[in-house]
């Protein structure tokens, strides 16, 4: 943390060492991800997985559009989506709004049938 504070005081662009972090921070959630699909699937690795994804978005909104679904994502999850795809909606001077949300489309591929575990109330 001392080595971060001492590249912004000699002149490294606060923005650049953000852009760092959250690079850093979607790989460390990306190697949790492979480290829980390593361990197998089984019902309590697929339990720890889907609560890690579940944490990862804050929220999601569907919205039907011309025949497809329209996903948004807000949260950790859009920012790492966002990151992988190279995008991002950020200012580049301010990092205000840095990948928070995503937008995913759903086609013709969707009527697969899913099965999701089930959530306790």
């Amino acid at each position: 943390m001392s080595k971060l504070v001492d590249a912004i005081a000699e002149g490294v662009p606060a923005w650049s060492a953000k852009d760092e972090l959250v690079r850093r921070e979607a790989r460390q959630e990306e190697l949790r991800l492979a480290r829980a699909k390593a361990q197998g699937n089984t019902p309590d690795t697929q339990t720890e997985a889907t609560e890690l994804i579940q944490s990862l978005i804050e929220v999601m909104v569907l919205t039907p559009e011309d025949g497809t679904l329209q996903v948004d994502l807000h949260g950790a999850l859009a920012g790492i989506l966002a990151l992988r795809s190279g995008t991002r909606k950020a200012d580049p001077v301010s990092g205000a709004g840095l990948a928070e949300q995503t937008k995913l489309v759903a086609g013709a591929r969707t009527h697969r049938e899913l099965t999701l575990p089930p959530v306790p109330v």
